[in-house]
C-alpha cells in the first residue's frame, strides 16, 4: 500500500470515489485475485475477468467498508462466488456439448434442425433489441449470457426482485410483440427457450 495514506484517509478518499486511492486499492489486490481465482478454475483470463469484476463490485459499494479487512474479504468472497458461478456455467456448457455431439452422430436432420433453430433465435434476438433498454438488458444477460438473477443484479447494481420483476415484464413485452408480427413459429420457440 502507498505511504502518502494512511488506512482511514485511504478508505475516506475511496468512498469519495476518489480514483487515485482506489487505483492503490486496485494494485494491491489485482493479482492476488487473479492467482487466487485461477486456482479455481485454471483460466488466467477468466481469472483475471474474475478479478476486475470484484474490485468493480468494490467499486460501486466503496461507501460500506471501514477497514481494509473488510474489503479483502468482500473480495475474495466475491471472487469465490464468481468462480463457482463460472464451473457451473462451464459444467452446463460440457453438458449441452456433450449432448450436441450425440444428436450429430444419430440424428439425420440434426444439421437443419439446428440451422433453423439458429434462423430463429436471431429473429428473436432481433426482437429482443426492440424491447426498452431496462428489459432487453436484462434478457440478453439471462439468455444469451446464461447470468442468474444475483449476476444480473450485481452486474447492473440493482436489487434482484427488480430483475425478476422486469424480466417477467420483458418477455410478456417480447411475446406480445411476437403475437403481433403473427410469427407463430417465434411464439413457440420463444416459450421453449426463454422459459416463460
Amino acid at each position: 500500500m502507498s505511504t502518502t495514506y494512511n488506512e482511514a484517509e485511504l478508505l475516506a478518499r475511496v468512498a469519495k470515489g476518489e480514483e487515485d486511492a482506489f487505483s492503490i486499492l486496485f494494485q494491491q489486490y489485482f493479482r492476488p485475485l487473479c492467482f487466487f481465482a485461477q486456482s479455481f478454475i485454471d483460466d488466467m483470463d477468466a481469472a483475471k475477468d474474475i478479478a476486475q469484476e470484484a474490485l468493480y463490485k468494490l467499486w460501486n459499494r466503496r461507501e460500506n467498508f471501514l477497514t481494509l479487512e473488510n474489503i479483502k474479504a468482500f473480495l475474495y468472497i466475491s471472487a469465490k462466488n464468481a468462480c463457482i458461478n463460472y464451473l457451473k456455467a462451464e459444467q452446463r456448457r460440457t453438458v449441452r456439448h456433450q449432448e450436441v455431439v450425440r444428436q450429430a452422430e444419430h440424428e439425420d436432420d440434426f444439421v437443419e434442425i439446428l440451422a433453423t433453430k439458429e434462423e430463429l433465435l436471431q429473429k428473436i434476438l432481433l426482437e429482443v433489441e426492440s424491447l426498452p433498454d431496462k428489459y432487453g438488458s436484462i434478457i440478453k444477460l439471462a439468455f444469451v449470457e446464461g447470468l442468474s438473477h444475483q449476476q444480473i443484479a450485481d452486474r447492473l447494481a440493482i436489487p434482484a426482485a427488480t430483475v425478476r420483476k422486469q424480466k417477467e415484464r420483458g418477455l410478456k413485452l417480447l411475446q406480445t410483440i411476437v403475437l403481433k408480427k403473427k410469427l407463430t413459429v417465434l411464439i413457440s420457440l420463444t416459450l421453449g427457450l426463454l422459459r416463460l
